[in-house]
């Protein structure tokens, strides 16, 4: 549905800024394209990381930037040969393409399937399970599409008691700082200038031998090439297997502002930026809880429960006897029931155990159940016996005979 009203706006903005006649209605355009952008920026990612599974997160989510990169190279392509042309076609050419993709992508929405979280988030569990099936058909089994889905109403159920302040306090502010410090350095390296003012920057240093527009072709290629070489290195050697800041401005100032802050992304990087390489949304979202270091997430194991996005055992109050122990003990050696001094049961009182001392307990519990009423029906039996039993007549005495 989002991914619709997306679609519509950048439609809306294409068509404002094709028919803009002022600078003021040329500004108006570009703020709707900024926000179209946004919009698709914060979306669209989110809704590949939670539809793929961790197998394959990072090559999916990876498509995103090859895909952009890809469609960078295609307009810096259009506008080396509409820059040929004459009067307004220059720039009006390329803008009416910007209605190709937004279209396309409303045609197409609704065979996309929706977010099985999402769906989750609304209670709509029926509808998730089978937007996950229809995700996973054929690559995963219906016991492991179940498990996944367990997984996620767990975590979701975390978080729905969360507020926007939990941002800042503990555990979640690692990944507040981790999640504004990408985004600043995707800035202060220069790729968003050199990505929407590189042919306006090349053209001011006023070089007869260099087009400008070459240049920004020859710069998309190299981001589209850095692009799917991240698609396929990005599962093999990890998120964190390295940071590559091409920085191609010909002025030595820009270029030396630009590389402190690629060096300055690469240390934060290296040092604040966790690696995720094979692990689900609620693997990582335990790894934080656990307050892991972020140089150990890449090796720190996880518990089978932990692994699956189930909380740790929880504490729960359960009988047991005086001396602490859990009543898992409660039969003597004869496999009866256990008895203090005076031949009583002993008293029970409040304890705290796990849940697997919970297990053992209800077995345990269920044996001693068991046998009672083998007892019971055993003396039921007895008791039918000895009822039904026919009552002897008294021997007669026979008279001596004469």
């Amino acid at each position: 549905m989002l991914m619709g009203i997306i679609s519509f706006c950048g439609i809306i903005t294409a068509v404002v800024t094709l028919t803009s006649k002022t600078p003021l209605a040329i500004i108006i355009a570009r703020t709707l394209n900024y926000y179209y952008a946004g919009l698709e920026l914060a979306v669209v990612p989110i809704y590949q990381s939670e539809i793929a599974p961790k197998q394959v997160r990072g090559l999916v989510i990876e498509s995103y930037s090859l895909i952009h990169y890809f469609g960078g190279l295609i307009m810096s392509v259009i506008c080396f040969y509409t820059s040929k042309l004459e009067g307004n076609n220059q720039w009006i050419t390329p803008f009416a393409f910007f209605v190709v993709a937004p279209f396309l992508i409303l045609l197409g929405v609704k065979f996309i399937p929706e977010s099985p979280r999402w769906l989750l988030k609304k209670g709509r569990e029926d509808k998730a399970l089978i937007a996950l099936r229809e995700l996973r058909a054929g690559c995963f089994t219906e016991e492991e599409i179940r498990e996944e889905l367990e997984a996620a109403k767990v975590m979701l159920e975390q978080e729905s008691q969360s507020s926007w302040y939990d941002l800042l306090k503990a555990p979640n502010w690692k990944r507040t700082l981790i999640t504004c410090g990408a985004n600043f350095f995707l800035q202060c390296t220069g790729n968003t200038f050199a990505s929407r003012y590189g042919t306006k920057y090349v053209k001011s240093l006023k070089l007869k031998e260099i087009d400008p527009y070459q240049i920004t072709i020859f710069n998309q290629l190299a981001e589209f090439v850095g692009a799917f070489s991240s698609l396929v290195l990005v599962d093999i050697y990890g998120r964190r297997f390295g940071t590559v800041y091409a920085i191609p401005y010909l002025n030595a100032k820009v270029g030396f502002g630009f590389g402190v802050g690629a060096i300055l992304a690469t240390a934060f990087v290296w040092g604040f930026v966790p690696e995720c390489k094979g692990r689900t949304l609620e693997d990582i979202d335990r790894l934080f809880a656990d307050k892991v270091p972020i140089r150990e997430f890449g090796s720190h194991q996880l518990s089978s429960d932990e692994g699956q996005g189930r909380p740790r055992d929880e504490e729960q109050v359960l009988p047991s006897n005086e001396g602490g122990r859990p009543p898992t003990n409660a039969t003597n050696e004869e496999g009866g029931p256990r008895r203090d001094e005076e031949g009583q049961p002993p008293r029970n009182e409040e304890r705290r155990v796990t849940s697997d001392e919970e297990d053992g307990t209800k077995v345990e519990l269920q044996h001693l159940e068991h046998q009672s009423q083998q007892q019971q029906a055993e003396v039921q039996v007895q008791d039918q016996e000895q009822g039904e039993a026919p009552e002897q007549e008294p021997e007669s005495e026979e008279e001596p005979q004469p």
